[in-house]
């Protein structure tokens, strides 16, 4: 019996695989941390343009920058998990044919 190598993947069905699914979640974890180095950079140019303490407390940039940052957060999660279940229907669905 000679053997033959075959591919894990079938090309034809590259959009339900595991690896593209992985692929996206990669792609979405880089944009959200995009995102917070966003906010941080513009917290730090606010910093560099307030040089007192005092004003960066009176302009509340500490407590917006966990807002925003938080907020960035919650967001995503919320989006990842109906990406998530949305790619697990898939996923299975194309398992099964």
């Amino acid at each position: 019996m000679p053997y033959a190598l075959k591919t894990p993947l079938d090309l034809k069905k590259v959009e339900l695989s595991a690896a593209f699914f992985r692929t996206h979640l990669g792609h979405r974890e880089n944009a959200t941390e995009l995102a917070i180095g966003l906010i941080r950079k513009g917290v730090e140019t606010r910093a560099a343009v307030c040089r007192r303490t005092i004003r960066l407390r009176l302009n509340g940039t500490d407590t917006a920058e966990r807002w925003a940052i938080s907020h960035i957060i919650q967001g995503c999660y919320v989006e990842e998990y109906h990406h998530w279940e949305k790619a697990i229907k898939q996923y299975y669905k194309g398992k099964e044919s």
